[in-house]
């Protein structure tokens, strides 16, 4: 087995990623669905108004475009006695759940019957502009400004006890869409899976929102950069970001199919797409490569060493814990560790789809053959 089996430099979709990827070996232990938007007949116009960008027919003469103080307005100023808008929210999920337990694509739907469409939240939308029953003008509207998420949740410790915790991270939503509009290959390819491993503004505010969080529960007690640290960061990738419904196509509809679906299919409309970290922030949803990236990103934010790893059909992510206590408590998983041969540092792999907080290092005995089987590891050094 070689030591160092190669160097590579991450990607760059954005000027403030700051990492270090190097691929390393480590010791062994025991179909595409797309949104149907209508084209327009005047792709080409576009029309900015502050914050708001309109493009498409919508942005023609007609059609009064106006924002202030992060809220926007489109009017409609022709005539027409039947006025109708209906938008879809293109960061939304691309299925949507039905009554009788399918799944359907998400539609449009009603925003306004007057003249005025009123948007005041940050987002990216497609519009349609009905007059007197037949669809006059279609387009995007896209709204810039701050978003805020908080994310809420229960960290329960091998001992028994447990920790309430509550953070709030702001962004502006032109950095998430920067990474949306991000033409990299959103699957596995040649280039290192590193690539969505990112470290910007926002991961680095969320992980200060993360530590200072720890520090006002945990008290005197509360020690960064160990053990029961990186734990708690875990648990907010597996508490607070969900797993999207996995779906696939059945006689003519999509179903849930916990066995073989996608639940990149149920979210963006595609098969597999990997996500960066703040579009996984953003929408709240992650499955095991979109979670993998964001846990080690947060690792790496927090000065730990950190990994990622592809087994058949999953990922996962690890950390470099110099002192690891095992957890007696912990029953029906197994510890994951492997040593990097080059440093000397020991990899503790962690599971980041679980809905609960399993600490690091624990993952089933199915993972932890995959684990086994690795002979590299994608190593992310902060």
């Amino acid at each position: 087995m070689k030591d160092l089996l190669a160097g590579i430099g991450a990607r760059e979709p954005r000027a403030k990623i700051a990492l270090i990827v190097l691929i390393i070996a480590v010791a062994s232990t025991a179909g595409v669905l797309t949104y149907s938007v209508l084209s327009s007949d005047h792709p080409e116009l576009e029309l900015v108004r502050g914050d708001l960008t309109v493009k498409g027919s919508i942005a023609q003469e007609g059609v009064e475009a106006d924002e202030y103080a992060g809220v926007a307005t489109l009017t409609y100023e022709l005539s027409g006695s039947d006025i109708e808008w209906r938008v879809l929210d293109l960061d939304d999920t691309a299925f949507v759940r039905d009554i009788g337990g399918g799944y359907s694509e998400r539609g449009y739907t009603t925003a306004s019957n007057g003249r005025t469409l009123t948007i005041d939240e940050p987002g990216r939308y497609s519009v349609r502009l009905y007059v007197d029953g037949d669809l006059d003008r279609s387009g995007t509207a896209v709204l810039d400004g701050p978003v805020d998420r908080t994310f809420s949740w229960k960290q329960t410790l091998a001992s028994g006890s447990s920790h309430s915790y509550s953070v709030s991270v702001r962004y502006m939503y032109s950095d998430y869409l920067g990474y949306c509009q991000d033409d990299v290959v959103r699957h596995q390819n040649e280039d290192s899976d590193a690539r969505f491993v990112v470290i910007d503004d926002t991961i680095r505010m969320l992980e200060s929102a993360l530590e200072a969080e720890y520090r006002e529960v945990r008290g005197s007690a509360a020690v960064i950069g160990g053990q029961d640290y990186a734990d708690y960061l875990l648990s907010f990738v597996q508490c607070c970001i969900s797993y999207p419904d996995p779906i696939s196509s059945a006689d003519g509809g999509y179903v849930l199919d916990t066995e073989e679906g996608s639940g990149d299919m149920f979210l963006h409309g595609e098969w597999e797409r990997w996500s960066y970290p703040l579009e996984t922030i953003h929408t709240g949803y992650g499955d095991c490569e979109d979670t993998a990236f964001l846990a080690a990103s947060l690792f790496s934010a927090a000065g730990y060493g950190a990994a990622i790893a592809t087994i058949p059909n999953h990922m996962v992510t690890a950390v470099v814990l110099a002192d690891f206590t095992p957890h007696s408590a912990v029953t029906g998983l197994e510890l994951a560790e492997k040593r990097v041969t080059s440093t000397g540092e020991n990899l503790f792999f962690c599971e980041t789809t679980t809905d609960l907080a399993v600490p690091c290092g624990y993952v089933t005995k199915e993972v932890l053959d995959g684990i086994d089987a690795l002979d590299s590891v994608t190593m992310v050094v902060p």
